[in-house]
């Protein structure tokens, strides 16, 4: 398959399409897109998880994906539940259960404090256990 290795979005599906495959390669797309287009902060937030849970230790980098998770974070001024509750699991990732649990009872408070039940719900089975994980 021919890809223009300029286009972030080229790169982004790719990454999705390669979950079956080494995840190292979905890391990689997603830094090339980040590179190539940084301000879409989904691909950003997407980033972070994938940074955090990356099975292949040359990948993954827990540090980085905190970073990026709070940054994502604070440029939508702490009001996307989404964007917190990747940060939840992040910090989960990185042994941090405190912080973890914090930012998971945020995401679901934001979520109901919107009077969103399904996404409030959704985010509820997403972080079930967040602060357990080690």
């Amino acid at each position: 398959m021919r890809v223009d290795p300029e286009s972030f979005l080229a790169h982004v599906y790719l990454s999705d399409n390669l979950a079956a495959a080494a995840r190292w390669s979905r890391v990689e797309h997603f830094r090339i897109a980040i590179r190539l287009e940084p301000r879409i902060l989904d691909i950003m937030d997407r980033y972070a998880n994938e940074l955090a849970t990356c099975e292949d230790e040359n990948n993954r980098n827990v540090e980085l994906a905190i970073q990026m998770a709070r940054q994502v974070c604070e440029l939508t001024s702490w009001k996307n539940p989404d964007y917190i509750a990747t940060l939840a699991e992040v910090y989960s990732e990185a042994g941090r259960p405190v912080e973890a649990r914090d930012a998971a009872q945020r995401a679901i408070e934001l979520a109901r404090g919107e009077g969103d039940p399904e996404r409030t719900e959704r985010l509820r089975l997403r972080l079930p256990d967040v602060k357990f994980k080690k």
